[in-house]
């Protein structure tokens, strides 16, 4: 193989879409940030109108394909397989990472998971451990596709999570099928060498492609990785127009993966696209909405907000009477110092609003999301 500069070779993304062009954008910022130094995109677009995004865009390094597909009604349906192979033949590199158009990646993404795929000399290189958002809801989870048994959450796009109690003992080889597939399926972070799709292209005869495809190509002795390191990589999205259950095992609260707590009561010193994590509490008054106005006045960028967060998941006990607990994931639009009190962008209404505080941490950058991938919900 080949390897280019800084002992990377060329990796080609592939996304098949349908019907979501408002996601087009997004889904190009994660491609361009990626820090691998040899990258294109490939997206086959089966929807019945162009993507305005993709249409108008002039990168060189990406190759749209807009190919109407009339028996295609809803995500799953028609051909998955066959876009897929459409994509793998457009590309050349060695190595290829699906990029799924409603996910969000961050920049070391592929980088870390060639990284794991050359090193440990495999075939294929996936997670087995990945947290998802439930788009709806606006919460996030943490799932370990390996395991289901005793108090887990259903997780669906169009409803509500709950917790269930799971008993695999009352039929241990539906479990482990089930289990089976949930490790070697969900093909959003599938990062492989192309020569293993030229032995073994994705199966069209079946309703879906991922499982049915690893499974032939593990059945010939194809070596795969499974990652449970890694889950901050990929936020997969759990939209009302997901078909695939999920059973995560826990709602993920504090500070996301790579993240310092800040001390209280010093200022705090920012560059230019520093991440900020804040639990804030807020007068029941004012809403998410107009904080986040507020907040872009200041110089931050809030692309994360989750409102009526529980205080005692962050250390914060109960909020006092006339306030609520939100909590923000932000980046600063520009350099400067912030100090905890009035009129900092972190001191959202007073001197005391801040009650946990994180930025990213030196010795380990996670990168920024793109803004306005989580949706903001209004209270």
């Amino acid at each position: 193989m080949t390897l280019g500069p800084r002992g990377y070779p060329a990796v080609d993304f592939v996304t098949p879409t349908l019907a979501r062009p408002d996601v087009h954008e997004q889904l190009y910022t994660g491609f361009a940030t990626q820090t691998v130094p040899q990258k294109r995109l490939f997206v086959l677009d089966e929807s019945q109108d162009p993507s305005p995004f993709f249409a108008g865009l002039r990168d060189p390094r990406v190759t749209y394909r807009h190919a109407p597909n009339a028996a295609i009604t809803g995500a799953g349906q028609g051909g998955i397989a066959r876009a897929r192979n459409e994509l793998l033949r457009m590309t050349s590199a060695p190595v290829v990472a699906h990029m799924d158009d409603d996910d969000v990646y961050t920049p070391d993404y592929a980088a870390v998971m060639v990284d794991r795929l050359l090193s440990r000399g495999s075939d294929l290189a996936k997670l087995v451990v990945w947290n998802m958002l439930h788009e709806k809801q606006g919460s996030v989870w943490q799932w370990d596709t390996r395991k289901f048994s005793g108090k887990v959450w259903a997780v669906k796009g169009s409803e509500e999570p709950t917790q269930v109690d799971v008993d695999e003992s009352i039929d241990p080889q539906l479990s482990r099928e089930m289990l089976d597939a949930w490790a070697i399926g969900f093909g959003f972070s599938y990062v492989y060498l192309r020569s293993l799709w030229e032995r073994f292209p994705f199966p069209e005869d079946e309703s879906t492609e991922d499982v049915p495809w690893v499974r032939a190509c593990r059945a010939a002795g194809a070596k795969i990785d499974f990652i449970s390191d890694l889950p901050h990589v990929v936020l997969h999205t759990v939209h009302p127009r997901s078909e695939s259950p999920n059973f995560p095992q826990r709602r993920i609260a504090g500070a996301p993966q790579g993240m310092a707590e800040l001390p209280r009561g010093k200022p705090i010193t920012v560059g230019t696209g520093m991440t900020f994590f804040v639990v804030a509490k807020v007068k029941n008054k004012h809403t998410l909405k107009s904080l986040v106005k507020r907040a872009a006045q200041w110089g931050v960028d809030i692309y994360s907000a989750q409102d009526n967060v529980p205080g005692k998941e962050y250390g914060a006990g109960e909020a006092p009477g006339g306030y609520r607990f939100v909590s923000l994931s932000a980046t600063a639009s520009r350099a400067g110092t912030m100090p905890w009190g009035v009129p900092s962008p972190l001191s959202i209404f007073d001197g005391t609003s801040v009650v946990r505080a994180w930025r990213q941490s030196s010795d380990r950058m996670t990168g920024r999301l793109p803004p306005k991938v989580v949706l903001v919900r209004p209270r």
